[in-house]
């Protein structure tokens, strides 16, 4: 496939980041004052990330410098925030990146199935402020679903390979905690043979869901996220709001249509696309790709501080980690399992092959198709240095006419003057 010529995207006339820039300030002193009872206090790492993205694709924070070795033309490539929950451009390369080291290197050519784990919302809130949660609930499915392999196919070496992905949006940016799990559809034996699951049944499912719901109400009342008469009372319930959904299967052989439900698995919390900021500046309307199944529509609309608010809880914990690997994908496993076919059925330049999948150049080819090092003659470009002095960026960019000015957010909003002789509530 042909590359096309790369030019560098105006981060800063992006619709969120003229909402990150217009109103962080303020989000940040109402955060801190402690006015979100909800939410509770302001996590560092969520003010870091949106200080981050404010400084994704901006020259004035850094820029590697390109030379054609043809024509001798040079050009400025401004370079990444590498932030985790709000910047899509970065996500995105993560995402070409990992998704193809799993399909290329890791998993190997079988069956695979996704499980779609849901607790019910009286529980989310816990999610919220303990991000370990996430790990306890993937590794509880993790082993019910070894056990329930095991048990159909008869034998106890059986290992599924297993990788789980944490989700805490919902169709509108709502917290929605849920876990992505992609396993095999059957197991792998010590001697790197795979017996494939037959076809699921329904009481199969139902058992799990019910193993499932038991196991995690049990380990929230050991953590005291719960009281046992609470734990006693839910395993009870006709309706327990707990589902595990396996509708999906992606057969031997179908590479391509593999990593992309890898990338939906693991993908970003919001469209970038479905922002809209009215000129008014007072609402922001979010537009998803599909209808939410409650409220029958496919919009939210948000103040602009609750917006902030929605974005942040779909940043990560510091530390913690979003996808993890079970069963035959452990690390003192996989040496037994049978290496990978052919990468990928789609075409890529040669020399991009070469470089490995970790490459960013090759990751924003495998993104948008363009090599980000050719030029216009044909050549390519080569990588002179990388400069982040601040003096030296100043003065290149004032000698190319650039600005060279650093992008400031807005002042918060001044608190509404209470009238005299008025009582505010």
């Amino acid at each position: 496939m042909q590359s096309h010529i790369y030019s560098s995207r105006q981060a800063e006339q992006a619709t969120l980041y003229q909402i990150v820039r217009e109103h962080l300030e303020e989000w940040r002193q109402r955060r801190q004052a402690g006015k979100d009872v909800e939410r509770g206090y302001l996590r560092s790492e969520a003010l870091s990330s949106f200080e981050g993205f404010l400084e994704c694709g901006i020259l004035r924070f850094g820029f590697a410098r390109l030379k054609c070795e043809a024509c001798g033309i040079e050009k400025l490539l401004a370079l990444s925030c590498r932030q985790r929950g709000i910047c899509a451009s970065c996500q995105a390369k993560r995402l070409a990146a990992w998704s193809e080291g799993l399909v290329s290197t890791l998993l190997p050519d079988v069956a695979y199935r996704q499980w779609v784990l849901v607790i019910p919302k009286r529980l989310r809130v816990f999610f919220r402020h303990d991000g370990t949660l996430f790990k306890k609930l993937s590794a509880i499915f993790a082993e019910l679903l070894t056990d329930c392999l095991r048990a159909v196919l008869g034998n106890e070496e059986l290992l599924p390979a297993i990788v789980a992905c944490d989700q805490t949006y919902g169709t509108l940016l709502g917290y929605h905690p849920h876990i992505h799990v992609i396993a095999s559809d059957g197991g792998f034996l010590p001697d790197g043979s795979f017996i494939p699951m037959p076809r699921i049944k329904s009481k199969h499912l139902r058992r799990l869901t019910e193993a499932f719901r038991r196991r995690v109400l049990l380990f929230l009342s050991r953590r005291h996220k719960i009281s046992t008469q609470l734990r006693k009372s839910m395993a009870g319930w006709e309706h327990g709001g707990f589902s595990l959904d396996a509708s999906v299967l992606v057969p031997k052989g179908q590479r391509e249509r593999l990593k992309k439900l890898l990338c939906y698995a693991h993908r970003h919390p919001f469209n970038s696309s479905g922002i809209v900021y009215p000129k008014n500046k007072q609402k922001v309307v979010y537009r998803a790709k599909k209808q939410h199944g409650l409220k029958k529509r496919n919009f939210e609309v948000f103040a602009v501080q609750a917006f902030l608010d929605a974005l942040s809880d779909h940043i990560p914990h510091r530390g913690r980690h979003r996808v993890r690997y079970y069963g035959a994908l452990h690390a003192s496993f996989r040496k037994f399992l049978p290496a990978p076919n052919d990468v990928l059925a789609e075409s890529e330049p040669a020399h991009l092959a070469k470089l490995g999948w970790k490459s960013w150049e090759r990751q924003l080819w495998r993104v948008y198709e363009v090599d980000p090092l050719l030029c216009v003659c044909g050549a390519r470009f080569r990588r002179i240095s990388v400069i982040l002095q601040d003096a030296v960026i100043v003065k290149i960019l004032t000698h190319l006419g650039l600005p060279s000015e650093l992008p400031k957010t807005l002042p918060a909003r001044a608190p509404p003057i209470k009238p005299e002789g008025l009582r505010l509530p």
